[in-house]
């Protein structure tokens, strides 16, 4: 009888397991503002690179930055479902920032030719330009890029030093 009422407690104590056993994980929320934003993120820069510019979540809401474009709201409206989503202007769509980038990598020799030395570059999450880190970061490289690239709106900052 000792033995029944033993194995009896052992059995609704540790239901799920051995008691070092460690908890089974919670399975993601594919639903969540983060998860819906990721996913956003990979869709949107496949399906619509040429209006897509950036995507974050703030507070639980979606901010989708976008060149206008009435298919890409309605996807985002689609995939968001109850979570709330700010659309934002963007002067650049992804397509354009990365092109932008590509000219300025393969216009790499002749900035260094006039002391520019590009060391990182960067598409905006809003769309407003591309982040551009060179060596210096100062008035002469901001001239050179401006005069190079009258077209592209851009920010500029010296390069962070190597830890």
């Amino acid at each position: 009888m000792l033995l029944r009422v033993v194995v009896t407690l052992l059995l609704l104590v540790v239901p799920a397991g051995c008691a070092g056993d460690p908890p089974e994980p919670a399975a993601p929320d594919k639903t969540s503002p983060a998860a819906v934003t990721a996913k956003l993120d990979r869709v949107l820069r496949y399906d619509f690179e040429g209006s897509f510019a950036g995507v974050e979540e703030h507070d639980g809401r979606i901010i989708v930055y976008r060149v206008p474009s009435v298919n890409l709201d309605n996807r985002v409206y689609r995939e968001a479902g109850e979570i709330p989503v700010d659309y934002r202007d963007a002067k650049y769509s992804i397509k354009d920032m990365h092109g932008a980038i590509g000219r300025i990598r393969t216009d790499d020799a002749a900035l260094r030719a006039r002391g520019v030395v590009v060391m990182g570059l960067a598409a905006t999450k809003d769309g407003s330009g591309i982040a551009i880190s060179t060596a210096l970061g100062n008035d002469h490289d901001r001239a050179v890029l401006t005069e190079r690239y009258p077209d592209l709106d851009f920010t500029l900052a010296p390069a962070a030093p190597k830890s």
